[in-house]
Parts: structure tokens; sequence; C-alpha cells
């Protein structure tokens, strides 16, 4: 016998493959002669950068740089800065990768060690992870009705987020920005930290017009050893590509900074007066489509026996998009502490949790404070800070979410040894809502003889209150539309304990 089966496409995210290679620094510096000698060393920072990345085939590469800054003291106490950087390049291999996959490529740093050979040496040991992850849009196809055959489906009306594109793609920025009036010349820029945030988003057909802004803060040494900082901003308009989407669909943007390089540039008097930025920000974006369909979740046949196959599929929803501001407080013990020089973040770390009321976004982050002690000698400390962030949402399921989270600015104050820390965050994503159903994946006749009748044309059948009409006719091969319609009853289940004639069919 024959049976026609529907179905209907939903695109959802499958990981390809995934893998992490680590790039040593190993080094033996000599301060140049322009550098004063070392009399105590600070802190290393080592900042990975991602400068391209490059598929071929199954192949997907990497190159970027490693930029060590060595922050230290001289003889006389100032802040000294040397800063000096490694190229690498990194491949992975990714089977199954093809020209619609997206390449995700990140780099961190595992540890740095520095020590102080000599006033004049340094030895630095460090590793660099970069860590690659393909991804790309798999066709599930749903079983959403069947003809032939006698069949009989129970369905349910479901909702899902269908993903209809996705794509990794990487934009430069570059500005030279001067000074304000009032701040000294710039010898070295200690840290450097940037935020791309995505504040305005438009569909157009096959394109994706996303505006935003991009914060840049500084932490830099001025000439005669002054510690000030440094921040500006610049507008974001971008246009992606992303084949398939249109006024329908709903986008979430992630744009994340992949490199950053913030040097002091001399202007036409001769002075370090100008900030030469240049950026690389990554966009990674999802385009979804909510589709309404009805999923098969059992099926028999009253002329045949059916073989089916079954299994949990979740149907995901968007449950919410948003783009928050956040700002997270905490007191460090800094004993030493009489003024603070400068204060930068790094290693922020996210966890998504859930509860009766929403999702809830925690994590730490360290913050590197330098400040000068009771006796004016600049000094370094690093501490760890905490936060959490909860969003009420209303759900029929389970809650999933990967958050982009950016640090936008970040101050303290020193109050009776210890210090009050003012960290500014931008918390963004979407939130998906996702219900478990088991739906049928597979319908086949298991033999080619007509199912045999039981030969009685009516059956008298005594229900319980709560029994489905489905089971019911199931269990004696007819159908729900037949023994409603003998029995002048509607609704799945029966109301109360009663007497049901079941037709034979």
């Amino acid at each position: 016998m024959q049976i026609n089966v529907i179905t209907q496409s939903v695109g959802v995210e499958e990981t390809l493959g995934a893998c992490t290679a680590e790039q040593p620094i190993d080094a033996d510096i000599t301060l140049p002669d322009y550098c004063p000698d070392i009399r105590r060393v600070l802190k290393c920072l080592v900042t990975p950068r991602i400068t391209a990345v490059q598929t071929a085939g199954d192949r997907a590469t990497a190159d970027g740089s490693a930029g060590v800054c060595v922050i230290y003291t001289d003889e006389q106490g100032n802040v000294c800065c040397f800063e000096q950087t490694y190229p690498f390049s990194k491949y992975a291999e990714l089977k199954g990768a093809d020209e619609n996959c997206c390449v995700n490529v990140r780099a961190y740093t595992q540890y740095a060690n520095c020590r102080a050979v000599s006033p004049r040496r340094l030895d630095i040991h460090a590793v660099v992870s970069v860590a690659f992850c393909i991804s790309g849009v798999k066709q599930e196809e749903i079983i959403t009705g069947a003809e032939g055959a006698g069949i009989q489906l129970r369905c349910c009306d479901s909702r899902t987020a269908s993903l209809i594109a996705c794509t990794e793609t990487a934009f430069p920025m570059s500005e030279t920005v001067p000074l304000p009036e009032g701040d000294p010349a710039v010898s070295n820029v200690l840290s450097a930290q940037a935020a791309a945030l995505a504040q305005e988003i438009k569909v157009i057909s096959n394109k994706l017009l996303v505006k935003g802004e991009l914060t840049v803060s500084a932490v830099c040494r001025g000439e005669n050893g002054e510690i000030f900082g440094f921040g500006h901003s610049m507008p974001i308009s971008q246009i992606i590509n992303l084949e398939g989407i249109d006024e329908d669909c709903t986008c979430c943007v992630s744009l994340p900074v992949t490199s950053l390089e913030v040097l002091p540039k001399a202007d036409q008097a001769g002075d370090n007066r100008l900030i030469d930025i240049s950026v690389r920000v990554g966009a990674g974006v999802k385009a979804y489509r909510e589709l309404s369909l009805p999923v098969v979740t059992d099926a028999y046949s009253v002329c045949c026996n059916l073989e089916t196959k079954s299994r949990n599929i979740d149907f995901s929803v968007i449950a919410d998009r948003f783009s928050d501001t956040f700002t997270c407080r905490s007191t460090q013990d800094l004993p030493e502490a009489k003024q603070i020089l400068a204060l930068w973040c790094s290693d922020l770390s996210k966890s998504v949790s859930q509860d009766s009321d929403g999702v809830i976004i925690s994590g730490e982050l360290t913050l590197h404070f330098l400040y000068s002690d009771a006796e004016e000698q600049p000094c370094y400390a690093q501490r760890q800070a905490s936060y959490e962030y909860r969003r009420s949402v209303r759900k029929c399921g389970e809650l999933s979410l990967s958050p982009c989270i950016e640090i936008t600015a970040a101050n303290a104050a020193c109050a009776s040894g210890s210090a009050e820390v003012r960290v500014e965050m931008h918390i963004s994503g979407c939130i998906f809502d996702s219900v478990r159903c088991k739906t049928v994946t597979s319908i086949e006749c298991a033999d080619t003889e007509s199912k045999k009748s039981g030969g009685a044309a009516l059956t008298v059948y005594f229900a319980d209150a709560g029994e489905e009409i489905w089971d019911i006719a199931r269990r004696y091969n007819t159908t729900v539309e037949a023994v409603e319609q003998e029995n002048g009853i509607t609704g799945e289940t029966v109301a109360q304990k009663c007497m049901l004639l079941i037709p034979g069919v």
C-alpha cells in the first residue's frame, strides 16, 4: 500500500567541527637603548589578535599576532613600558566544510610569565590558544502530514524558529585621533580595550544593514611619566550579504573585537599628540524565520500495519531579543593604595542559568589596578570581581541563550584601604524558549497485505473519565471521527465514565 508522507524543512544549526591550536611565545628580550633600566616588573600583558581568517577546502587558517607589553618601574620609580609583537599563523583541519559554512576563530591567552634576568633583559614565556569552530545550517525534515492506506494522524500545532542562514565575517576600522587639549604627549599605551555595539539592525532582501558604535579606551603614559586615560568612539555602518533573508526574518548579531592596536603618533610639530587606532571587528549573524506547522506525534492505519520511528525534537522560538546595559559594583581590598592611577579589565567569563522568572547571566572578570602607595611608588594588583544579571522572560519550556557581553567603561576610587569599583557592561542576545515534543520521523507500511477486520460492526466499550478518544480508536482499529460521530461527543478525552459504541471500519 502506498503512503504519501508530507514534510516541511526546518533549518537548525549544526556544529561540524571544533579544535584548538596552541601558540607558544618564548622570548629573551634585551631592552633598546631608549628604554630605562628595569627596577621592578609590575605586569606582563600578552594580547592575541586575529588579523585574517582564510578557508580553503577542509582547512581554515588564522593569521594573527601576540602583542607583549611589559609594564615596569625604573630606578626613579617612574612607570615605563616596553612593547613587542610576535606574528603567528595557525591552521585547523575542519572536515565537512563548504562555502556556506561559518568559521569562527577566537584567540585568548592561557598564561603569561615574565622575569627580569637583569636590568636590561627580560625572559618571557606565554601560551596563546586559537580556537576554531565551524558550523552550518542543516535542513531537518519534519513530518506534517500523510495520505493513503487509511492512515490516521495525531498532530499538535507547533511553532519553531527555522535557521535560514548564518555567516561569520569581519571588517576593519581605523582612525587617527588628536589628543584633547590639556593631555600630555603620549610615550606609551599601557593597555587598550574596545567594544563594538550593534544599535540598529535592518533587513533588506538578501542584505543586512548594521549600525552601531565602537568605543575605544586606553591607559596612556605621558612623556613625563603621567598616567592618564584616553577614550574615543567611532560609528559603525556595515552591509552584510546574507542569502535567503528578507523582512520577515529575525536576525541575531554579535560584533566581537578580534584585533585592536592603539599606538601614539607624532603630529606635525613632532610631538606624540595623535592616537592611531586600528580595529578588526567580527560580525556573527544568524537569521531565523518563525514557522507554524502541524507536527505528527503518532500514527496508525486502519488498513495495514505501520512501521513508525519517533524521537524527541526541541522546537524553539525566540522568546526575547534584548540589548541592555548593566553596572557591576564591587569593593576590593587594596590596603596599600593611596591613589588609583588606572584600572582595566580582562578575562570575562560567563554562564547562563534559569529560574522561574527567566534567565540569570553570571560570571567573573579580572580587575587590573595600577596605583600609587603611601610613598608615591607605583604598584600593580590583580583582583577578581563577580557579576550577575537577571532578565524576566515568559516561557513555556527550557530557555537557552548565548549572550554577548562587552565592557564599555571601568573606574575605581580609593576608600579607607579599599577600592570602590564600577564596571559598566553591555549585554545582548536572543533568548530561545524550547519545548520538547516526541515526533514521528518515519512512516512505512509493514506489509503488503490488508489488515484483517475484527468482524464486529459495533463494539460496546465502557470508558473511564479522562481516557483519550485517540487511544480508544487506535485500540479498536477505527477512526476518531467515527467514534465521535457514533456517540455524539466532541473533545480529545472522555468527560465522564460512560458506555461508548465503537463502530468497525
